[in-house]
């Protein structure tokens, strides 16, 4: 049996196949958390390799990329931002993706 971010597998042929075991499990890693500066109602969420979700009080809207940094705009709520990990930077506006802003090769400073 093995247990990663992704959920819990176990085999019976060592590893040959592994199974999943999380059926009807909501399984995630949070890897990064935001939470706007302007609206108390609205969070965004970065999960290793299980893509992002935006929470805005009335539930949550997942986007399905993986994701390395994620942010609220500090100035207007209604825009979130997600960086992936080889560099592409998206735009997220209420909640919708915008699609890519910022091109590889552009890393995170941290």
């Amino acid at each position: 049996m093995r247990g990663n971010d992704g959920g819990l597998y176990a085999t019976r042929n060592q590893g040959v196949p592994w199974e999943p075991l999380k059926s009807g499990l909501g399984i995630a890693q949070i890897y990064k958390m935001d939470a706007s500066r302007t609206d108390k109602d609205i969070l965004i969420n970065g999960y290793q390799d299980n893509g992002t979700a935006n929470y805005k009080k009335a539930g949550t809207l997942p986007e399905v990329v993986m994701v390395w940094d994620c942010e609220i705009d500090q100035t207007d709520s209604r825009y979130s931002y997600g960086e992936l990990y080889y560099g592409n930077v998206f735009r997220i506006f209420n909640v919708n993706s915008q699609g890519t802003i910022a091109q590889k090769r552009i890393y995170s400073c941290w």
